[in-house]
């Protein structure tokens, strides 16, 4: 059985974060607050932040959301290696398919399975659940949480909300991350 290896969605795979941020300043007239971006939250009001994810999704602007520069080669080099990849995101399950389409999309046949475990969602349940040897995020507490139950993880990217966050597994590109895949695989 291929090793299973778990991948964040947004920010690691799709450069979700721009998009959305465009979106959002299209929407209220202005950028959001610099100390929202350090947390990746969208509103001090966290229905406003509902309200605006569920607007990008209703008005289809997640299916512009390009591929992270490498994201593809490296997932086809990685699938090549014998890893089983899976996506484990933080959209909510409502939005399954079509974040299933974009993926599909963007890396044809390439991931086995797509877990969508919601915002305030347990992606270690969906670790533990694919048997994943291997988990990349960008955000700290998921990384950091993944490896409390034994799977190693690697912090990924060089994001407003994961600065100063020392982790012994970080990349900072694709071409960082699949060295570092290589060294603990």
């Amino acid at each position: 059985m291929p090793a299973a290896l778990a991948l964040d969605l947004d920010d690691t795979l799709i450069d979700t974060f721009p998009v959305l941020h465009d979106f959002i300043e299209a929407r209220l007239g202005a950028r959001g607050p610099g100390d929202l971006l350090a947390a990746y939250e969208l509103s001090h009001d966290p229905e406003q932040a509902d309200a605006l994810i569920d607007a990008f999704f209703a008005d289809g602007v997640d299916q512009t959301i390009a591929a992270r520069p490498g994201a593809l080669e490296g997932c086809r080099l990685l699938r090549a290696q014998g890893f089983e990849l899976v996506v484990v995101t933080s959209r909510k399950p409502k939005v399954a398919a079509p974040t299933l389409a974009r993926v599909e999309a963007l890396f044809p046949g390439l991931f086995a399975d797509i877990r969508c475990v919601g915002h305030s969602g347990d992606k270690n349940a969906a670790l533990a659940d694919i048997g994943a040897r291997l988990f990349i995020d960008d955000h700290f507490p998921h990384v950091q949480r993944a490896a409390e139950i034994g799977v190693a993880s690697i912090l990924f990217g060089d994001m407003p909300w994961n600065h100063g966050k020392d982790w012994p597994n970080r990349a900072l590109d694709w071409d960082a991350l699949l060295a570092a895949i290589a060294r603990l695989a």
